[in-house]
């Protein structure tokens, strides 16, 4: 885990944090997390880890493409498939 450090914080900022890390049941540091947390959800506009919809389609699109590549058509008639003989008898 990285560490850093926060130079010149406002008064004002940091008992802010202090008064909603308390409210949370939280440490400062913890506290500021959450908050760095919440504001890169915020900016992604998604959950840290998840897949936007575009990524989504694309990754069903890429695996639609390697399935496609693998089929093969059966040749066989349906006959041949059910294992019926040319008299429509089980073979």
């Amino acid at each position: 885990m990285a560490v850093i450090t926060v130079r010149d914080l406002p008064d004002d900022l940091q008992e802010f944090l202090k008064a909603d890390a308390a409210a949370n049941h939280r440490s400062l540091n913890k506290q500021v997390i959450s908050a760095l947390d919440e504001y890169r959800t915020l900016k992604l506009g998604q959950a840290p880890g998840k897949k936007t919809p575009e990524e989504k389609r694309r990754a069903v699109d890429k695996i639609l493409a390697s399935i496609q590549k693998k089929m093969t058509r059966d040749t066989r008639t349906a006959d041949e498939i059910l294992g019926y003989d040319e008299n429509g008898l089980p073979g």
